[in-house]
């Protein structure tokens, strides 16, 4: 019976035996993620039933989907006014809705796609979606999903007017066909998972049969080979080395299938017959470890193990000797580990060696009969290693241009690829780092220029102070003259107003230069926000008055917020002026103050007089004006000023342009 169990034959069928379950499960395996994630629905997801399928659930829920994104586009995103019916229209027009059949009912407008199905049949379907909501507000939905997007729902409800009844349903020929994939795919699934585990019980009875019987004779005695003189370290690093391969070779694989279409009959074949090149390999070092076990060689083959030997044993000399040599083999190793595992991180050279490896496996096993030798073999092995590191090498150098190359699209314009090994390489990196430097003084060129621009403004703008306050008070004298004639009065005021908005300009001009450069200081404290928008309001109460337009305040009180009252004031200041100026006559203005969100938010809106033919982006820039013919008295830096002032505060301004509506909104985080 010993002759049968421990004979060389016997090891050698299990061996077959066990590398046969190997291939035969990652078989299964593989054609049960090809046949799965190549199916065009995916849609088993390990339900318990066909009912449950995230799925179909999903699908049914497209045109509710459609019909809540209709409603958000035209009460937020509607610049061309376009009717409710119509936006939804548009919207249910822009899907193929191929297998859902839909009656949507807008305002007694009805849409659907289907004259002849009744509300009733849509809502018996197995697989549907309903949604109701009259012009009270009361809503009402029913729908199978697990998956109910309530955002939606409270989106809906910020619109009361409109009266919403949605029914949608799958079609039952579209849901026999799913139903019909779902259960195949599940049938897949358990089937090579039962296979797979019967497999894997057969593979761990050779496994641990192999493993109790490697290395021993009929006659008791135990055996070693040349590969038992290979030390324990590196046949760990084997072990881990060879698995990583393999699991890194089918991910590969994989990613290839998927991305590039790469032929399903040789992922079919390449995974399994690597996968078993892997773990033939992993076997052939652990059964190595395993004799020396069972032979009592362990230690004795194992490096560390050697080293200490010779500690204990007090030769201190050969001792320190072999830790010097050892070291400066291990630094060396390190280095060329440590470089090849960066290497190995990158995806090019990942794919590069998992090629090149399979290759010289391929080249191995067709010349296998040929080669019987050990020293053949070693330099095979030799030739390998060297062409290993020489392909990491290149695709290092390669992925270190990509990484430069990203780095300066990014806009890191002071990175610098280190120079390559290679020649080729060598000189697309020296252009690379001619473009970055190239990049980074065209930039630097320009925000100089840009300083520069900013202090010339800031300089004539002071400039400007000392012979504009002379003109000023020579006006005023000039004013208080007795028996000056008509005319001359007349061109007193003149000069007097216009050194008034002379003064107006240079101040502007001064303070948003300086705030822009960052030389503006900020005094941040305690501000209650409704009580500046209420002095405000008073302060311009007589301009007020005399404009023509109604001001109607709705100011939260108690809104406290960290900012500089001082800046905060002009900025309040400018936006009203702002209404003042340009606001058609008539009309309303709307000056709002509240807390929401955990911020501070407040908000000017008026009709314009004049046609918003501009962006937002535009009108808060310097010297921009709603009033392209420049026939008042503004000069186009109130909101670029109220806008730098908010953000020196550590604030957010937008503006806001819908059709005639105006819109400047200001927030700050609200202090308690």
């Amino acid at each position: 019976m010993k002759k049968i169990i421990y004979s060389t034959f016997t090891k050698f069928v299990v061996l077959l035996l066990l590398l046969a379950c190997v291939f035969q499960t990652v078989s299964l395996v593989t054609d049960c993620l090809i046949e799965y994630f190549g199916n065009d629905k995916e849609i088993y997801r390990f339900e318990k039933s066909f009912d449950d399928s995230m799925y179909m659930n999903f699908q049914s829920d497209l045109v509710l989907d459609c019909v809540f994104d209709g409603f958000v586009l035209y009460h937020k995103e509607n610049p061309d006014k376009e009717p409710l019916e119509a936006v939804i229209e548009r919207q249910l027009k822009g899907f193929t809705f191929e297998n859902v059949d839909y009656r949507v009912t807008i305002n007694d407008v009805v849409f659907t796609n289907d004259e002849t199905l009744t509300e009733q049949e849509l809502f018996d379907r197995r697989f549907r979606s309903y949604y109701f909501r009259d012009e009270n507000g009361q809503i009402e939905y029913l729908t199978t999903s697990n998956f109910v997007y309530d955002y939606y729902y409270a989106e809906l409800e910020q619109y009361k007017d409109d009266k919403i009844e949605v029914y949608s349903a799958l079609k039952d020929e579209y849901v026999s066909e799913c139903e019909a994939v779902w259960t195949y795919q599940k049938n897949l699934i358990y089937t090579t998972f039962r296979q797979s585990f019967s497999l894997v019980l057969v593979f761990l009875a050779c496994l641990i049969y192999l493993l109790c019987t490697c290395g021993k004779r009929p006659d008791g005695e135990t055996k070693q080979t040349w590969l038992d003189k290979i030390p324990v370290e590196i046949h760990i690093c084997l072990i881990v080395l060879f698995f990583g391969l393999g699991l890194g070779f089918a991910f590969i694989a994989f990613d290839e299938l998927v991305n590039t279409g790469f032929p399903e009959y040789m992922i079919k074949t390449m995974i399994p017959t690597v996968s078993t090149l892997a773990v033939l390999l992993v076997l052939a070092s652990l059964f190595s470890l395993v004799r020396k076990i069972k032979c009592g060689t362990f230690l004795k083959t194992s490096i560390i193990c050697v080293l200490l030997k010779y500690v204990f044993k007090g030769a201190a000399f050969a001792a320190i000797k072999i830790w010097k040599s050892a070291c400066r083999i291990a630094g060396a190793s390190m280095s060329v580990l440590k470089y090849c595992i960066s290497s190995l991180a990158c995806k090019t050279t990942f794919v590069l060696l998992s090629v090149f490896t399979a290759y010289t496996a391929v080249v191995a096993m067709l010349t296998i009969g040929v080669i019987d030798s050990g020293m053949w073999f070693a330099v095979l092995v030799l030739v390998f290693l060297c062409g290993a590191f020489f392909v990491s090498v290149r695709a290092k150098d390669f992925e270190e241009i990509s990484r430069g190359a990203s780095q300066v699209r990014n806009g890191n314009l002071s990175y610098v690829i280190s120079e390559p090994k290679s020649e080729d390489m060598k000189k697309l990196s020296t252009n690379i780092n001619e473009i970055a430097k190239g990049l980074d003084e065209s930039v630097s060129a320009k925000m100089k220029a840009e300083r520069l621009k900013t202090d010339l403004i800031t300089n004539v703008s002071h400039d400007l102070k000392t012979p504009l306050t002379s003109i000023i008070n020579y006006t005023q004298l000039l004013s208080e003259l007795d028996n000056l004639p008509e005319e001359a009065k007349d061109y007193i005021s003149i000069i007097a107003k216009k050194s008034d908005r002379l003064k107006m300009l240079t101040q502007d001009l001064f303070d948003i230069s300086k705030v822009q450069s960052g030389n503006e200081i900020i005094v941040s404290e305690k501000l209650d926000i409704s009580l500046l928008v209420n002095q405000s309001l008073g302060e311009h109460d007589a301009e007020i008055d005399a404009s023509g337009i109604t001001f109607v305040a709705d100011i939260q009180k108690d809104v406290f917020v960290l900012a500089d009252g001082r800046k905060m004031s002009r900025v309040m200041s400018n936006l009203i002026s702002n209404i003042l100026k340009y606001s058609m006559k008539g009309t309303r203005a709307f000056v709002n103050v509240k807390h929401q969100d955990n911020k501070a938010v407040v908000e000017f809106k008026n009709i314009s007089a004049y046609p918003m033919d501009f962006s937002a982006e535009e009108i808060i820039s310097r010297f921009v004006r709603g009033d392209k013919s420049r026939s008042n008295e503004g000069n186009g830096l109130g909101l670029a000023i109220a806008k730098s002032y908010t953000e020196a505060c550590g604030g957010c301004f937008d503006v806001i342009i819908d059709g005639d509506l105006f819109k400047a909104i200001i927030k700050f985080d609200v202090m308690e």
